[in-house]
């Protein structure tokens, strides 16, 4: 496994203590799982990954109890806690903030 995949999948360990209650009912391996498909050099959209995620609960691989929707919210709060690995992996870039210079 990639070592920043690693770090970002340990990162979301920690995470999970921290995050609001919406999250609470996300289990720890559906949170690795997510993690990995989005952190994935594949390229996986948010929807697409959870059907995945799905699709191990149904097959009885992996419980997931949490509805589609509060993936989702957990996805777009890994997209906005991680941006720089979400960016260097989907986009090949590492995020930078734009700095524009104030007119005085």
């Amino acid at each position: 496994m990639n070592e920043r995949l690693s770090k970002t999948i340990d990162a979301c360990r920690t995470v999970r203590e921290g995050v609001q209650d919406d999250f609470k009912t996300i289990t720890l391996d559906e949170r690795q799982q997510l993690a990995k498909l989005l952190f994935d050099h594949r390229k996986l959209s948010i929807g697409s990954a959870i059907r995945q995620i799905k699709n191990l609960s149904s097959r009885r691989k992996l419980k997931s109890p949490s509805s589609k929707q509060i993936l989702r919210k957990y996805a777009e709060h890994l997209k906005e806690t991680f941006p720089n690995e979400w960016n260097l992996i989907r986009n090949g870039k590492p995020f930078h903030v734009k700095r524009t210079k104030e007119k005085l």
